[in-house]
């Protein structure tokens, strides 16, 4: 979970996205296949870093002085990353349960990009839904980048944003292996240039 608390949003919040996602990556390629439990864990608890602190403002109205509702602070505070990591440790577990077969390292990135968009997408639409602090947000603060939204949407940037880390993320870690993320690579390349453009 501590890697997801250095996500919040900030000038310099793609490196940390990188980083944290780093983390994630390396926990997950080292998990068997086809078991639900573990990547659910880890990405349950990586989410649960990320939401607790960037969604601390949330609790903070509860800090007002003379507030007699101030003893719920720490239920505000932890009550919605509870309920909102659950959307990601579900798919994510599911992918790695069912996609995984005997190469989880070959096809974690295409799990994780896949598994994080969804669960996105669910959260910003189901119980009443929660679009906050999507992946595309990274980008508040790069304008070239964050206009693209006007034209492809926050989900689309979104999934644009988690390919381009795990792009970096498999270029400084994969060694040898980077040629079976080719695809993977050059897809994300073009993406980039094509949303500069």
């Amino acid at each position: 979970g501590v890697p997801g608390i250095l996500l919040d949003i900030s000038p310099f919040s793609f490196i940390f996205y990188v980083l944290g996602l780093a983390v994630l990556y390396r926990a997950l390629t080292r998990i068997p296949s086809r078991i639900f439990a573990r990547p659910a864990l880890y990405t349950y608890c990586w989410f649960m870093g990320f939401f607790t602190f960037s969604l601390s403002w949330v609790a903070n109205a509860l800090l007002i002085d003379g507030n007699p509702y101030a003893w719920a602070y720490p239920f505000a505070l932890l009550g919605l990353p509870l309920l909102l990591s659950l959307y990601p440790a579900i798919v994510i577990g599911a992918l790695f349960r069912f996609l995984s077969a005997n190469h989880t390292r070959t096809i974690t990135p295409m799990i994780m990009v896949l598994g994080i968009g969804v669960a996105e997408y669910a959260r910003a639409h189901m119980l009443t839904g929660f679009p906050w602090n999507m992946p595309s947000y990274v980008w508040s603060e790069t304008t070239p980048i964050f206009q693209s939204l006007s034209a492809i949407g926050p989900y689309a940037l979104s999934i644009l944003t988690l390919c381009w880390a795990l792009s970096i993320i498999l270029a400084i870690t994969a060694g040898p292996e980077i040629r079976r993320h080719w695809g993977f690579q050059t897809f994300s390349i073009i993406s980039f240039i094509a949303v500069l453009l």
